[in-house]
C-alpha cells in the first residue's frame, strides 16, 4: 500500500486531518482548537520563545511528533518524525548509531514526500541528526 502524501511541496503545509492543516500561518490557538489542552506539552523558554509539542499523532501507519517553536504568535520552525511504536522511548534503547540510522529514514520519507529539493519558496525543509541532544528528526523553516 503507498501512503498518500502529507506533505505539500507547493506551499509547505501538513495535512494532519481534513479539519487540521499546518502551515505558516498556524498559531498556538489553532492547536488548542484542534487538540486537548492536555494532549500538548508547552514549553517556554522565557525568552519569547514557545514550543508546543503534540505526541502519537498517527499518519501513514507511523506515529508522528510534532513540535511547533513560536516567537510571539508568529511560528519560526516545526520540528517532527515519526516512529512505528506509541508512547516514549526509553533512553535504554538510544544509541547514536540508530538515530543516524533514523535521520536516514527521514530522509527516505522527505525523498517520497517531495523529492529530493529540501529548499523552497515557502522555506527549507530538512532531516537532522542532533549529537549533542541525542535526537533526529525532519525540521522545517518557513520563510
Amino acid at each position: 500500500m503507498v501512503n498518500k502524501p502529507i506533505l505539500d511541496p507547493l506551499n509547505g503545509q501538513i495535512k494532519i486531518s481534513d479539519q487540521f492543516i499546518v502551515s505558516k500561518n498556524i498559531e498556538p490557538n489553532d492547536l488548542f482548537r484542534y487538540y486537548k489542552t492536555t494532549d500538548i506539552e508547552v514549553w517556554n523558554v522565557n525568552n519569547g520563545f514557545i514550543h508546543y509539542t503534540i505526541r502519537d499523532v498517527k499518519l501513514q501507519g507511523n506515529y508522528f511528533y510534532f513540535s511547533f517553536c513560536f516567537f510571539g504568535e508568529r511560528q519560526q520552525m516545526l520540528s517532527f518524525g515519526f516512529k512505528n511504536q506509541q508512547g516514549m522511548l526509553s533512553w535504554d534503547d538510544w544509541s547514536e548509531a540508530k538515530e543516524i540510522q533514523n535521520r536516514v529514514e527521514h530522509d527516505h520519507w522527505l525523498d517520497n514526500e517531495i523529492g529530493t529539493r529540501r529548499v523552497f519558496p515557502w522555506g527549507k525543509i530538512e532531516a537532522y541528526f542532533d549529537p549533542k541532544g541525542g535526537g533526529s528528526g525532519i525540521v522545517l523553516r518557513y520563510s
